[in-house]
């Protein structure tokens, strides 16, 4: 799992799994819910360098995992005012996982870490990518158990 001195890696195919960790209160039946999908930037990894345990290292072997394609990912939406948000799947290695990418957007071909997104267009992609999800491991643990930890 260790970067190393591999390259970035940004050619994704259409039908490359992608997984992200979730805990219980994420979920409704076998599908993420909506509220799980983060913005602007969302972690997650990428099957070609991952298994979808490696998600749940180095502490998180309680959470569940959730997976779909990066074709799955909507390319642009347009808010009520005509703008347009890309949404995009980068290769963005860290030291202890060469497999971390994001899925990140941009508002008229600018990304930033702190960038508005029309609250529409995050609606929207949101329910789309959730209705794409599917869990693959059941989660043993929620958010209010975090809280009591």
């Amino acid at each position: 799992m260790y970067k190393d001195d591999r390259p970035i890696d940004q050619f994704f195919d259409k039908e490359e799994l992608l997984y992200n960790r979730c805990l219980s209160d994420h979920i409704r039946g076998n599908s993420l819910l909506p509220s799980a999908i983060k913005f602007p930037d969302w972690s997650v990894n990428r099957s070609k360098y991952s298994d979808p345990e490696d998600v749940l290292f180095p502490k998180f072997f309680d959470w569940g995992i959730a997976q779909f394609t990066v074709g799955d990912v909507p390319d642009s939406l347009t808010s009520p005012g005509e703008i347009i948000y890309n949404f995009k799947v980068d290769h963005d290695p860290v030291e202890d996982n060469y497999a971390h990418s994001e899925i990140r957007t941009y508002k008229e071909e600018i990304h930033k870490k702190d960038l508005d997104v029309n609250n529409t267009v995050k609606k929207k992609f949101r329910q789309i990518l959730a209705e794409k999800t599917i869990v693959i491991r059941q989660p043993l643990i929620s958010s209010h158990d975090l809280m009591e930890m």
